[in-house]
C-alpha cells in the first residue's frame, strides 16, 4: 500500500499584514500530510527581506516562494503571486493615503485575479464583523460589504470562506494606550469580544491545511474574536494582567465618551453599541477551527506593551 500525498500551493496576499504574516508562520510550520508550498506576496522586497526576517525558528522557508511587487491597485501586479496557485489567502488592504474609499476596490480586484488565475479552487477572505450592520457601521463596513456579496455570487467556482473579525486588539492601544500610561483607564461600560489579529491567520492557515476544505468551511462565515467576551472593567483587568501593574478603571457615560472619538469610523461603533450592547458579534469559531483555545488580550498586551507603557 503506497500513501498518496497530495500536494497543495496557497497565496497569501498579503503576507506583511498581521494576519497574513500569522498564517504564513503556521503554514511553513506544518508538518501534516500535505506537501505543502506557500506564494507569500509582498509590496516590496525590503517588506519581504523584514518579514521573512521575522519567522520562528520552525518555520520552513523551503516551502515558500517569495513574490514581490503586488499592488492591488494595479491588477496585473497580482498576477504572479495566484499563478498556479490552490488556495488564496485575500487579506482586506488599507491605503492610509486614502482613508477607507478604496479599500474595497482592491479587494475585488484580488478576488477578480484569484478568479482569473483559472487554478484557485478556494478562497480565504479576513475581513470584519461590520458586515452584519452595515447601516450601524456604514464607513467600515463599506469597505468589506462588496467583497461578501462578490464571493456570494461566484457559485462555487471558487468556493470561499469569510473570516470577520472582532474589534481588534490594537484598537485598545491607540484609544486607550495614553490613559494606561496615567494609570487609569475612563470608558463606556461596553461589551467588546476583541480579537488578536493573528488568530485571523491561524484560522486561515487551518482551513488551507484542511484536506476537505471546501465541504469542511465552503461557504462559511467564521467571526473570529477572543476567547469571551469582556465587559469594558474585564477589558482593563486584561491589560493590567498583561502590563504586570495595576490600572485603575473609570466607568463614564457612553453619552460624553462619544464626543472624544475624534475618528467617525470609530464613533459610528461606539454609537451602534449605545443602541445595540451585543452589536459585535461573539463566537468559539476560532477554537472550532483551529482545535486551540482564541488567544488571550492580556497575552497581545505582554507582547505589545509598548503603546501602554
Amino acid at each position: 500500500f503506497t500513501k498518496t500525498i497530495m500536494s497543495r500551493t496557497v497565496s497569501i496576499l498579503t503576507a506583511s499584514s498581521n494576519s497574513g504574516f500569522q498564517c504564513l508562520q503556521d503554514l511553513l510550520a506544518y508538518r501534516g500530510d500535505l506537501n505543502l508550498k506557500v506564494k507569500a506576496a509582498f509590496r516590496t522586497e525590503a517588506r519581504a527581506n523584514e518579514y521573512m526576517g521575522k519567522l520562528k525558528a520552525d518555520a520552513d522557508k523551503s516551502k515558500v516562494d517569495v513574490v514581490l511587487g503586488v499592488d492591488a491597485l494595479k491588477k496585473e501586479s497580482l498576477t504572479d503571486a495566484l499563478a498556479g496557485s490552490d488556495m488564496a489567502v485575500l487579506v482586506t488592504p488599507h491605503d492610509p493615503s486614502a482613508t477607507f474609499a478604496r479599500d474595497s476596490e482592491m479587494c475585488l480586484n484580488m478576488v477578480e485575479a484569484a478568479v482569473a488565475s483559472g487554478t484557485v479552487k478556494h478562497i480565504v477572505y479576513v475581513g470584519s464583523w461590520t458586515v452584519v450592520a452595515p447601516d450601524q457601521v456604514k464607513a467600515i463596513a463599506a469597505r468589506f460589504v462588496p467583497t461578501e456579496e462578490r464571493l456570494a455570487k461566484l457559485g462555487g467556482n471558487p468556493t470561499f470562506t469569510s473570516l470577520r473579525s472582532g474589534f481588534f486588539n490594537q484598537n485598545f492601544a491607540g484609544m486607550m494606550g495614553g490613559m494606561a500610561k496615567e494609570g487609569k483607564i475612563s470608558w463606556p461600560n461596553v461589551k467588546i469580544p476583541s480579537v488578536d489579529p493573528r488568530d485571523m491567520g491561524s484560522v486561515a492557515a487551518a482551513i488551507c491545511t484542511t484536506p476537505t476544505f471546501a465541504a469542511t468551511h465552503g461557504g462559511k462565515h467564521y467571526q473570529i474574536c477572543g476567547p469571551a467576551v469582556m465587559s469594558s472593567a474585564e477589558v482593563v483587568a486584561e491589560i493590567s494582567q498583561g502590563l504586570g501593574k495595576e490600572i485603575v478603571y473609570e466607568e463614564v457615560p457612553l453619552a460624553a465618551f462619544l464626543d472624544k472619538i475624534p475618528f467617525p469610523p470609530i464613533r459610528e461603533i461606539f454609537e451602534g453599541l449605545q443602541t445595540n450592547p451585543d452589536l459585535i458579534p461573539f463566537s468559539k469559531d476560532t477554537e472550532l477551527v483551529t482545535g486551540k483555545p482564541a488567544r488571550a488580550l492580556r497575552d497581545w498586551v505582554k507582547e505589545n506593551p509598548a503603546p501602554f507603557q
